[in-house]
């Protein structure tokens, strides 16, 4: 089954800070499928909460993610290495970062198909491009704890990636995710102290 785009780039209000785009908004189809329990609903999900996360980076009040990882997602993220959980981590460690923006500390954690997912992020196999998902989240928590090293976002989008984010295809979600992490990684306080003053 198909996929309808998550729509063009919109650009939010202006935050005065040099970093005010997030590339891809979610529509309301998209935001109907992460609520539903069908192929794709993970990525959406994700979608729909960046867009929650990068509201919170620009100033607004944002206490919980709109769509909180399903008991039955943390646990197959927590008890198999299958390429099929590596969606879910993702949506757990989006719940930890605006944790973290909120005040909190949470216990950031590798999950058993860490190493794995480590080597799947260098190639360009199946599942190469969630890897690279999770890799980013997770080194954005660890960003915000004051820990990693600073620099760039470990995974780029390409421009092969930004181009196939304009896919009309289900798996174009992986792309558009990626590209947004990037945008949102340069907004994070570690790299816009401005925002937190």
């Amino acid at each position: 089954m198909g996929c309808v785009q998550a729509g063009p780039p919109i650009i939010p209000q202006e935050q005065g800070d040099g970093v005010n785009r997030l590339y891809w908004i979610p529509n309301e189809n998209m935001e109907w499928r992460a609520r539903q329990n069908i192929k794709g609903r993970s990525h959406a999900m994700f979608l729909v909460n960046q867009v929650a996360i990068w509201k919170k980076l620009s100033g607004e009040t944002v206490d919980q993610l709109p769509l909180q990882p399903l008991p039955i997602q943390i646990e197959r993220a927590e008890s198999t290495k299958l390429m099929s959980a590596w969606d879910f981590i993702p949506l757990i460690y989006q719940g930890q970062v605006l944790e973290i923006l909120n005040g909190g500390n949470p216990v950031v954690r590798r999950f058993p198909s860490h190493d794995d997912i480590v080597e799947r992020s260098k190639t360009n196999l199946r599942g190469a491009t969630m890897a690279q998902v999770v890799l980013n989240e997770y080194t954005m928590l660890l960003r915000l704890q004051g820990a990693g090293e600073p620099g760039k976002i470990p995974h780029e989008a390409s421009d092969v990636v930004k181009e196939r984010a304009g896919m009309n295809l289900l798996q174009a979600w992986n792309f558009q995710i990626l590209v947004n992490q990037e945008a949102m990684w340069n907004k994070m306080p570690f790299n816009q102290r401005s925002i937190w003053g």
